[in-house]
């Protein structure tokens, strides 16, 4: 079999370009990297009276887009002396989306607001009540270019007009 001059300048050129890539994702990974570890998890200052989780937030860490959905579970608790009434549950990013589920029983998922019906809900929450949130997001939705990080947030709002937000980063590689 005969090669060509074409045939080896398209090679080279090929094997050129995907080592050049991998050491760009590679140092693009280090950035974020850094980057992630200046992120902290925030909570709104109008927030919900009683309102309590363990923890504000979550860092997923690195992820391969190819892992597909991923999922973290927290609870929501009423420390307050009053029941707070949850009405809206929304995402900041299409590619998240929230189950509340009770007695292990899932509602339907929340995602990112639109003004439909989905990110409306009507959820008492009594004192010392709690009620679980699974978060999931899928990584695979940023397509064949889209790694890189990304820090959804979960919105929760009450009849009072407060919010609570919780914050998540993840990054994704390919």
């Amino acid at each position: 079999m005969r090669f060509n001059k074409l045939d080896i300048a398209i090679s080279i050129l090929s094997l050129t370009l995907f080592i050049g890539s991998l050491l760009l994702a590679f140092q693009s990974t280090e950035i974020v990297k850094e980057k992630l570890n200046l992120i902290k998890a925030s909570v709104s200052s109008r927030g919900i009276n009683g309102f309590y989780t363990k923890e504000n937030g979550h860092d997923f860490g690195i992820v391969r887009m190819s892992d597909g959905k991923i999922k973290y579970n927290f609870s929501i608790r009423n420390n307050g002396e009053n029941p707070f009434t949850i009405s809206k549950v929304y995402t900041s990013c299409e590619c998240a989306k929230v189950y509340l589920t009770e007695d292990k029983e899932k509602n339907d998922f929340y995602g990112m607001f639109n003004g439909r019906s989905s990110s409306f809900l009507n959820k008492e929450i009594k004192p010392k009540g709690f009620l679980n949130l699974e978060m999931y997001i899928n990584t695979a939705i940023y397509g064949p270019f889209g790694v890189g990080m990304t820090n959804p947030s979960v919105y929760i709002e009450d009849t009072n007009g407060g919010l609570e937000k919780l914050n998540f980063s993840v990054i994704v590689i390919p």
